[in-house]
């Protein structure tokens, strides 16, 4: 049986896993610069996140791409049924990863839409507050593609 984009996988899976990666940096690193600089340097840590949070988009769509191939070679044939636990993770994972594309969304909307560096205190510390929860989501669902990819990938 054929399955879309599958003689893609493996560089959808290397790019997904790239981008992600860049996606985790530049979102603790533009964390750190907003909370720890603020005073000092918030453009920086606006461009830095704003980074984060297209890499963080592109990385959710290449998952959705390479998805189909993973459905069926990998959790289908291997996780369902020898490690069921490992698809309940994935699946926390993936359930996380999309209400974070949700708040990745509204990050760009307070990017676009707000002058963040002249926004009053409670905006910016809304935008603060969700950056971070997005940051800590992507950690999570990075740790969780790598544990599982341990076990059996693409």
């Amino acid at each position: 049986m054929f399955l879309f984009l599958e003689n893609y996988a493996s560089i959808l899976k290397s790019l997904h896993g790239g981008i992600g990666l860049i996606s985790l940096f530049a979102l603790g690193f533009g964390t750190y610069l907003i909370i720890k600089k603020a005073k000092i340097d918030w453009s920086s840590g606006l461009k830095t996140s704003l980074i984060g949070l297209w890499a963080y988009i592109l990385t959710f769509v290449l998952g959705l791409l390479i998805y189909p191939v993973f459905k069926i070679r990998v959790r289908a044939e291997y996780f369902d049924r020898q490690l069921p636990w490992l698809t309940g993770l994935f699946e926390i994972k993936e359930y996380l990863s999309a209400i974070g594309l949700f708040i990745a969304l509204v990050l760009l909307g307070y990017c676009y839409f707000f002058r963040l560096g002249e926004s009053e205190k409670p905006i910016k510390q809304s935008f603060i507050n969700l950056l971070f929860v997005l940051f800590l989501i992507t950690l999570f669902s990075a740790f969780v593609g790598i544990f599982l990819g341990f076990y059996k990938s693409i």
